[in-house]
């Protein structure tokens, strides 16, 4: 293993080769960071040079991330975006003002339903500071929460299971039922609602346990409680790769009214009976901050006034 210093890397060298890392491409780099390709070429360069790794596979006018790259990558975002806050909190704290306060929402759902609308309530009571929204996959939303990133998550009631831990205050609000999302082509599509039992022959899309762990088990309770074991056609590695991928025109996809609109339309939703869906409003319980424990308290009431949600 090659030793180095980490003083012989600068926070600016690390923001260029984040900047890469995102668009794979120096051109493009270096307009969004004002620098010369060049400039951002050689700093590529000193890092692979001074921490004795490949970042980047180069063939002819592509630029691929390495596994050690995309590692690395992953790493240092993180990093970069805990010394941004801690950055942002120090100059709140030093000026007796406030930094705004980081929603986060899954990266799958309608930002317009889930906080837009809320967002927009809170303001009108001139609620202080602004309020930033953060859209990520579900299974970086808790370890944002914990770090810091993050001061209050809204996502699915089905992800209660991932935030079972102590350290978390959770709010629940009920939202209305679960939808079965379906080509135009099933039978069951031009139906006002179903029952689950209705989908017993019906082969499943589920979203990849590796990402979101906890909508399987989602997908698992409702069936066993209609009485069947569900056919699972195929694992997802994102919730919205589902719209494309109905092949026989019989695949179903479960879920509740909150799902980012899809561009497909051929696809239908068709509500669930006897199915009841929530969303989660969640802190840590450590938090400081006065402001952010109110805000979590006030995003829960809009949403329970039905005032909030879309």
């Amino acid at each position: 293993m090659k030793y180095f210093n980490m003083l012989d890397i600068r926070f600016s060298q690390i923001q260029v080769f984040l900047a890469v890392a995102e668009v794979e491409n120096i051109t493009a780099a270096a307009r969004s960071l004002h620098m010369t390709q060049s400039a951002v070429s050689k700093t590529i360069k000193y890092m692979e040079d001074t921490l004795g790794l490949y970042l980047f596979i180069r063939d002819r006018q592509t630029l691929r991330l390495t596994p050690a790259g995309r590692l690395l990558k992953d790493e240092l975002a993180a990093v970069w975006k805990m010394t941004q806050n801690a950055l942002e909190r120090a100059h709140a704290m030093q000026t007796g003002r406030r930094k705004p306060a980081l929603i986060g929402i899954p990266d799958s759902s309608d930002y317009q339903k889930i906080f837009i609308n809320t967002k927009k309530l809170l303001q009108a009571q001139q609620i202080e500071p602004s309020l930033h929204i953060e859209c990520l996959p579900f299974n970086e939303l808790g370890p944002g929460l914990l770090n810091g990133l993050i001061d209050i998550v809204i996502t699915c009631g089905f992800d209660r299971d991932s935030y079972a831990e102590t350290d978390f205050a959770i709010l629940s609000v009920p939202v209305g039922c679960y939808y079965a999302y379906m080509d135009q082509a099933n039978p069951l599509s031009s139906r006002d609602s179903i029952r689950m039992e209705e989908l017993k022959s019906a082969p499943f899309f589920v979203m990849s346990p590796m990402f979101t762990p906890t909508y399987e088990q989602l997908v698992l309770k409702l069936c066993q409680q209609a009485g069947f074991q569900p056919l699972i056609s195929r694992y997802l590695l994102s919730p919205n790769a589902f719209a494309c991928n109905f092949d026989t025109g019989m695949e179903v996809f479960l879920a509740d009214g909150y799902m980012r609109e899809i561009d497909n339309p051929q696809l239908v939703k068709v509500p669930i009976e006897q199915t009841e869906s929530s969303m989660l409003f969640i802190r840590r319980k450590t938090e400081q901050e006065p402001f952010v424990t109110y805000l979590h308290e006030e995003i829960a009431r809009c949403w329970r006034d039905g005032c909030g949600c879309g």
